[in-house]
């Protein structure tokens, strides 16, 4: 074997031999593959919380697009983050199941090396998880932005069903308004204040990120103070009217936006470095191997993942995410690999047992 010359080696890294292009194939077949069972349950979960909205005759699609936006890419985000570390442990698997990698060991590759191979196939998926990591975190980290961006689909949608000549509605999904569009006129939101349920109209509404502040155009607001007997009452009317210190709606994300399109991928990343060497450094036999590889590979991105939901939940700082989320990857790459196929052969013994007790003695040939 002729070593390259040093300065040579890192263009020649991810590897150009003929194995390389066809290992690379067979990884992005893999992770394609586990990326569109992931994006099918996760998407399945999406469209669920979608369908009361889009069986609601009166809540137009537009209304809430912006919020199936988010969803479907919170959605992509996890199916991508599972999706690499699942497919990449797959492939891996099986370069080792075929002796591929006892080869390229024998040969002196070392094991990041093989794992290196990996990088020009998951290249697009990193990519495409970094934007929709991007999109979920934008949209989460300002929940005010996309009701603002609601209230305004909705207008444009009143706007459109005014040239049909007849009065009507639109009803806005997460937010007590509603927009009167009437022929000729210009369209105005109608609802209640969040504090005292003060009926108003307003010409558009201004929603601050966290929904701590509204300020409202042209608002127009009944106070009735008097008795019931009575029909004392009070209209407001003021060109500019901000409600400030309300209690949020919702939580938004700590984590910035570009801070989490960072992580994600690193964390994916990481996991496939950490669990890919080990793999390709002890390759995994039995009926159970495939199950064992796939299991670990993705034990660090349901643990980055799961950390990350958890500290959402605390008011802990952007630098604490960036130090605990990977450190919790991490320590679930390290799972021993041989624990899991003897945990795998004693539930099948379990399993077995259980049939002898009701079906009697099981043949030799059908224990795996």
């Amino acid at each position: 074997m002729v070593k390259l010359p040093l300065l040579a080696r890192p263009f020649t890294f991810p590897g150009t031999d003929p194995f390389s292009a066809g290992f690379r194939t067979r990884v992005f077949r893999h992770v394609a593959l586990a990326t569109a069972l992931s994006a099918f349950v996760a998407g399945l979960g999406a469209a669920v919380r979608l369908l009361p909205l889009a069986l609601d005759p009166a809540l137009p699609a537009a209304a809430f697009a912006p919020f199936a936006r988010s969803l479907f890419a919170l959605a992509i985000e996890v199916s991508l983050l599972l999706g690499i570390s699942g497919g990449v442990a797959s492939a891996l698997y099986a370069l080792g199941d075929r002796g591929d990698g006892r080869a390229l060991a024998a040969l002196g590759e070392g094991p990041l090396r093989t794992v290196a191979r990996t990088g020009p196939s998951l290249l697009p998926f990193l990519l495409v998880l970094g934007g929709a990591s991007y999109l979920f975190g934008r949209d989460a980290g300002a929940p005010g932005r996309v009701l603002g961006e609601i209230i305004a689909r909705g207008e444009q949608h009143c706007l459109v069903t005014q040239k049909g000549g007849t009065p009507n509605t639109v009803v806005l999904p997460f937010v007590p308004l509603v927009w009167l569009c009437a022929p000729g006129q210009t369209p105005r939101l109608a609802g209640r204040t969040p504090v005292g349920a003060v009926p108003l109209t307003a010409r558009n509404v201004h929603l601050s990120g966290d929904l701590a502040r509204i300020s409202l155009d042209d608002a127009r607001l009944l106070f009735d103070g008097g008795p019931p007997a009575t029909t004392t009452s009070l209209h407001l009317h003021a060109q500019e009217f901000s409600i400030a210190g309300l209690p949020p709606w919702g939580r938004a994300l700590v984590l910035p936006a570009n801070s989490r399109a960072l992580l994600l991928p690193f964390v994916a990343l990481l996991g496939v470095v950490l669990v890919g060497r080990r793999l390709v450094l002890r390759p995994l036999e039995g009926a159970y191997g495939r199950v064992v590889a796939i299991v670990v590979g993705l034990a660090p991105a349901l643990g980055a993942f799961g950390s990350l939901q958890a500290l959402e939940r605390t008011t802990a700082t952007a630098s604490t995410f960036l130090l605990i989320v990977p450190a919790v990857a991490f320590v679930l790459a390290a799972i021993p690999l041989e624990a899991l196929p003897s945990l795998f052969r004693r539930l099948a013994g379990k399993r077995v047992r259980n049939r002898e007790r009701s079906d009697g003695p099981v043949a030799p040939w059908k224990v795996q």
